[in-house]
């Protein structure tokens, strides 16, 4: 797309609208990065690659239920908001989620570490024979 194109298409949505459509294409591109992470720390966890989709896959089941939330916090409001209490909830179950994650995950590697088993596939190093 060219100056004019450009040019075009600000005149015709706005100026503010393409910021903040290039903001939200720039945050997901973040995401990439979350993701690219999570699978390599699933790898060192010793995870074969399809239990790690099992597991991703699971983690992302909430994304598609998501319209039913929506219909749920517009038809049952709690204490007579609509969606204040459903947001605040939601991040209270969040933050629990990944406290739980970072606790079982800490647990894991102090075990793994304190029973000797070295490595992720569970060998030992030179060092340590």
């Amino acid at each position: 797309m060219g100056r004019r194109g450009l040019s075009e298409l600000r005149s015709a949505v706005g100026g503010s609208f393409l910021c903040v459509c290039a903001a939200v294409y720039f945050a997901q591109g973040f995401r990439s990065l979350a993701s690219l992470s999570m699978q390599l720390h699933l790898k060192e966890l010793g995870l074969s690659p399809a239990v790690s989709q099992s597991l991703l896959a699971t983690a992302a089941l909430p994304w598609s239920v998501k319209p039913l939330y929506g219909l749920i916090s517009d038809f049952v409001p709690i204490a007579g908001r609509r969606r204040q209490p459903y947001i605040l909830l939601a991040g209270i179950v969040g933050v629990v989620a990944w406290v739980g994650l970072a606790c079982i995950t800490s647990t894991h590697v102090a075990t793994t570490a304190s029973s000797g088993s070295g490595g992720v596939n569970g060998s030992r190093s030179a060092a340590g024979e």
